[in-house]
């Protein structure tokens, strides 16, 4: 059984790597990371990580960064890779296929409400990247069904993205947020990718850490280019 995921075939081009690991890669963190860019042919001395705080902060990088507090980075340097941490969050992989520019972004609910997606593409902007040059994926979280919410931070939601429920609860659809973030900043919308996977539903592939609480963990994606290109 495979452990980690590849949707670099939606990118188009084979040798820009956009991965996750699955639950069934084991070590820590950084053991994941390096399993990893050994699997991709990743460079693993640029590695640039994050203290993710689920906050709407990017950064553009052009050497390796870590223990930054980001929850996204972007990037032109193919001798970079980036990686964030995910459990039912999304990871949202961006590609400007004119400029190179390439990014990966951890959008929690905080951070959509903050709208990161939409920050993410200012910064690309700012570094000579075009909207409708740019191609992103959502990677595998947590579907509408199982985020649940209660009242205490309901109306921080657009009611268009919000289903109430009988048990005074409410389901917020965070991905379709997202893709109207990146739809709203120019991005075609058939330029933009739904994986379709649930961590809370899968759980055979994926750690969530609604589903699991304090026993969960967390997968590791990764985005950079394969080291015969870099």
């Amino acid at each position: 059984m495979e452990n980690h995921i590849n949707f670099s075939q939606w990118f188009g081009i084979p040798e820009l790597i956009a991965g996750i690991s699955l639950r069934n890669m084991q070590g820590k963190n950084d053991v994941i990371r390096s399993k990893l860019a050994h699997i991709f042919q990743l460079s693993g001395e640029g590695m640039c990580t994050a203290v993710q705080t689920h906050s709407n902060r990017v950064k553009f990088v052009n050497e390796p960064l870590q223990k930054h507090k980001v929850d996204g980075f972007i990037a032109r340097n193919k001798n970079i890779v980036l990686s964030i941490k995910v459990a039912d969050c999304i990871p949202l992989f961006l590609h400007d296929d004119k400029t190179g520019l390439f990014g990966l972004i951890h959008s929690g609910w905080r951070g959509t409400v903050g709208e990161i997606a939409i920050n993410s593409i200012k910064k690309m902007i700012q570094n000579g990247g075009n909207p409708l040059h740019i191609r992103a994926v959502l990677g595998p979280s947590i579907c509408q069904n199982h985020f649940e919410v209660k009242n205490d931070i309901v109306s921080q939601f657009h009611s268009k993205y919000v289903v109430p429920k009988r048990d005074a609860s409410f389901r917020v659809d965070l991905k379709e947020m997202v893709i109207d973030q990146l739809v709203s900043m120019g991005i075609n919308s058939n330029s933009i990718h739904d994986s379709g996977l649930c961590t809370f539903c899968r759980e055979d592939l994926f750690f969530s850490y609604r589903r699991d609480k304090e026993l969960n963990g967390r997968m590791i994606a990764v985005m950079g280019w394969a080291e015969s290109v870099a």
